[in-house]
């Protein structure tokens, strides 16, 4: 059954909770026992342009309840898009949908002799609970129930309208300015242009040599601006919403033209100072430590300091190398080749940010599963382990960071997992690190391999890098390279060789799962009679706390705590 089948057969506040996977005695009391005031918190965030737009920003309970309804909405635009055999070069509102971007939305627009922008007012609170509630009664995707229809309205608006901060606002912003978009679409295409929107960004772009007055005329005043054109307006006002006359602008070719703040004269990029004021963000971090933030920069609380600066290179990347069709992303040969300069200072930012410019120790574990058991480990022992975990109120905080892997990592750091990868940063990081003169870590980062056959080009490796003359074979607690860099084996059981898993106890890798048995290594695995690691992991994650024996881990936890006590007694060297 599709997501839009099962939204169609709802019919009660029971079904819509079944729906979003909540207890429907839950979903009532929010909806109706809640105090209105109570249900959001605000607070301000800087815009781009100068001044504050405030955030309504919903409650744990009412955002979980949002989040699952955004998320069904989507599968069901998804659906919709693809009943309806929508191309993606055919899609005009590029906002909120997966797959999309600000990217996407500006290149529809590059290379034109002009581009006209337009903002809509008040996008969001102008979509009040009326709308939203007849939407999902009379579109003809939808035809829901009345009763179901009012429900979704009730949890997506606050104080009848949609909220800006609510998760589920971006979406039904989506659903019902498709209406807009239409009929726009249909304006620009009568007129030989091309029109997109981007949330309450709407563009149209041309080449004809004449811009189409019915969409935009310059200004009578003799300002030399334009302003929205009559019949742009009329279908704009006739569709419910109301045009910015304050951020409407025209750019022609000789000209920086502008999309969604993106320059798309030729390629798509983004604007050079934008681009060089990041460069120096980065330059005064690596120098000093810290960074000045910019213009219209919330600055972060303790402990994310680095988040604002990671945001700016990550949409930097992501303009200049967007994933293509397939979702994969351009690659770069570190080794040989020469790779582009935001690659450069991607890597270099990351290296900082979670390796050297750190206060608390970073865990770099091989395996995908082992961070799983870490914090778990940690967490069922972390009494007897102050140094990593903070216990306080009942609530313990582990106080390491365990290094996530991403589709990031692996292309800019060469961090996708395995032992290869650590064959590259043990001999780069010395290297990597003299372009930093900011203060040392006060933490070390640490290397958590297996001690297995599979360690073995890692060990050569540090022996290499660190010219040693004693046997480096997983024997030792931990070994340092350079700097705050260190690598722990697991230790050996027995003299045994040892992974993750072999510090489970019996009951938990002996678990059976829908008549599966835990199947270890990565070949001769049976689906119909095996599961492997992945879902050990899952296993273990989901059980409650205290019920899985974490005792056997303590060794692991001593060597990562003795590293601690290493750093901290000898420091950087």
């Amino acid at each position: 059954m599709t997501a839009l089948e099962r939204l169609r057969q709802c019919s009660t506040l029971a079904d819509v909770a079944l729906l979003l996977g909540v207890k429907p005695s839950g979903l009532s009391y929010i909806l109706y026992k809640i105090d209105d005031d109570a249900k959001y918190y605000e607070f301000p965030i800087p815009k781009r342009s100068g001044g504050t737009r405030i955030i309504h920003a919903p409650i744990d309970e009412l955002k979980l309840v949002q989040r699952r309804l955004s998320a069904h909405l989507s599968l069901c635009l998804q659906e919709i898009t693809n009943n309806n055999e929508v191309e993606d070069n055919c899609v005009l509102s590029h906002g909120f949908r997966k797959g999309f971007s600000i990217v996407s939305n500006a290149k529809r627009h590059r290379n034109r002799r002009y581009v006209f922008n337009t903002d809509l007012s008040e996008f969001f609170p102008s979509i009040n609970f009326g709308r939203v509630r007849g939407y999902f009664i009379q579109n003809r995707d939808f035809r829901l129930p009345v009763k179901v229809a009012t429900i979704i309205a009730q949890i997506a608006c606050r104080n009848g309208a949609l909220p800006q901060g609510g998760p589920c606002s971006p979406i039904i912003s989506n659903l019902i300015g498709n209406i807009l978009d239409v009929h726009l679409a249909r304006l620009a295409s009568r007129n030989g242009c091309t029109y997109t929107r981007y949330a309450d960004d709407l563009s149209f772009s041309t080449n004809l040599k004449d811009f189409p007055r019915a969409i935009a005329t310059p200004d009578p005043s003799g300002s030399g601006g334009w302003k929205a054109g009559p019949e742009l307006e009329s279908r704009i006002r006739r569709a419910g919403f109301a045009l910015n006359p304050v951020k409407t602008r025209m750019s022609i070719r000789n000209s920086r033209q502008m999309v969604t703040g993106l320059v798309v004269n030729h390629v798509v990029n983004v604007p050079k100072e934008y681009y060089k004021n990041t460069r120096a963000m980065c330059d005064k971090l690596f120098r000093t430590g810290s960074y000045d933030y910019s213009y219209g920069t919330k600055v972060p609380s303790l402990g994310r300091v680095l988040e604002p600066l990671h945001g700016r290179i990550s949409y930097i990347f992501n303009v200049k190398f967007p994933k293509n069709d397939d979702g994969d992303r351009h690659s770069v040969e570190w080794k040989t080749g020469t790779p582009p300069g935001i690659y450069r200072m991607y890597r270099q930012f990351l290296d900082f940010k979670y390796f050297y410019g750190i206060q608390r120790p970073t865990i770099l574990a091989e395996g995908k599963t082992d961070n799983v058991y870490l914090r778990a480990a940690i967490r069922a022992l972390g009494v007897g382990y102050p140094s990593l975990a903070k216990i306080a109120d009942g609530k313990i905080t582990l106080i390491p960071h365990l290094f996530k892997r991403n589709e990031t990592t692996r292309v800019v750091q060469e961090l996708g997992g395995g032992t290869g990868e650590l064959q590259t940063l043990i001999p780069r990081y010395q290297p990597s690190t003299l372009g930093f003169s900011a203060p040392r870590p006060t933490a070390p980062a640490i290397i958590l391999v297996d001690n297995d056959s599979g360690a073995r080009p890692v060990f050569s490796v540090i022996r290499t890098v660190k010219k040693a003359v004693t046997p480096i074979d997983g024997t030792a607690q931990f070994y340092h390279i350079f700097g705050n860099l260190y690598v722990v084996p697991l230790p050996l059981q027995g003299g045994a060789k040892t992974d993750i898993e072999s510090f489970l106890r019996p009951a938990v890798t002996g678990v059976v799962l829908n008549g599966k048995r835990f199947h270890k290594p990565n070949t001769g695995l049976n689906p119909n009679t095996h599961f492997g690691k992945a879902a050990l992991a899952d296993y273990v994650a989901k059980q409650p706390p205290g019920t899985v024996d974490f005792s056997q881990f303590a060794p692991i936890l001593d060597a990562i705590v003795a590293v601690q006590a290493d750093y901290q007694a000898n420091g950087w060297r």
